[in-house]
């Protein structure tokens, strides 16, 4: 458990005083690091896209939308810590779920601004080091109906995992574990993404295509994760896999809250870092990223908390 830090500055709020109007410092007073993460965020790539734009459409527009996406994020912090609405607090509390998607779609169309290339046959090579092989043209030789389905719904739960322990960490009384999940998530993705620039790779169902076989579709889930590859699949964003990543993050913090919770989700985390690869969305190397990303952005977004919000109590 932690607490916030004590301070001496006689600017310091109380819990519930507000500051009038919309200032610098009555707004850092209430500024979370998840917000100085999704700010940060925000802005470099904003700067990026002013210094490297050639090849990107339209790329004043995003710009645009980055810095009015600040405003628009810093007035409604500013908005909400003057309202004692339930409804206003929620959203204050989860709106970093809302923009993962946009910012992953979002690297579609910049994830070549700096390197006018692609680098997976350096991720091929290696998953050709490390298993002899390419693992999604090795599994193939196991595919059937049964197995494809629980593929399917393994790579499908990611999409219910993260706000399902969300949902579970937010309902406690006391939600400092859940403001620490959702930076660390966070924290977490926005590096996946931010990566992505400088790893540019595309996934082996682009680039080993002529290797695969047309697997037969299975059920309703291998149904359900087709149609949201065909209408929300990112060129590019394959190393490391913020699919994987992400649930790494849900996993660490479901145990931190009851460990018998995160044994029980413990398979289903497996189950879907194996999947990306049989499903031949990612190679083998790009789940392995994924969690060793983890391994280095939990200890980190600990480090944060302590030196700058939090301190063991």
């Amino acid at each position: 458990m932690y607490i916030e830090k004590a301070t001496t500055d006689k600017q310091n709020l109380e819990v519930g005083e507000t500051t009038p109007g919309l200032t610098l410092r009555g707004l850092t007073v209430h500024l979370r690091l998840v917000d100085y993460a999704t700010i940060s965020y925000l802005a470099v790539i904003a700067g990026l896209l002013v210094f490297f734009h050639p090849g990107v459409p339209q790329w004043p527009y995003l710009v645009l939308g980055h810095i009015v996406g600040i405003g628009l994020l810093l007035a409604y912090i500013d908005f909400a810590e003057k309202r004692s609405s339930k409804v206003v607090t929620f959203f204050r509390d989860v709106y970093p779920f809302f923009l993962y998607t946009f910012f992953f779609i979002e690297v579609s169309k910049i994830v070549n601004i700096l390197f006018p290339f692609w680098l997976e046959p350096y991720l091929i090579s290696f998953d050709q080091f490390l298993f002899g092989n390419h693992p999604t043209v090795w599994l193939q030789r196991i595919f059937s109906p049964g197995l494809s389905e629980l593929m399917a719904f393994s790579y499908w739960s990611y999409y219910i995992l993260l706000p399902m322990t969300g949902l579970i960490l937010y309902s406690r009384k006391d939600r400092s574990l859940y403001f620490s999940f959702v930076f660390n998530l966070s924290l977490t993705l926005y590096i996946c993404y931010f990566s992505y620039l400088f790893l540019t790779a595309r996934g082996p169902h682009e680039t080993l295509e002529f290797l695969h076989i047309e697997r037969e579709m299975a059920g309703f889930f291998d149904h359900m994760v087709k149609t949201i590859q065909n209408n929300a699949s990112v060129s590019g964003a394959a190393f490391p896999s913020s699919h994987v990543a992400a649930v790494w993050v849900a996993l660490f913090f479901l145990f931190r809250f009851k460990k018998w919770l995160g044994l029980i989700v413990t398979p289903l985390v497996l189950a879907l870092s194996f999947s990306v690869v049989y499903m031949q969305y990612h190679y083998a190397v790009d789940s392995i990223a994924g969690i060793l990303l983890v391994c280095g952005t939990y200890p980190l977004g600990t480090f944060l908390e302590r030196q700058f919000h939090r301190v063991p109590a």
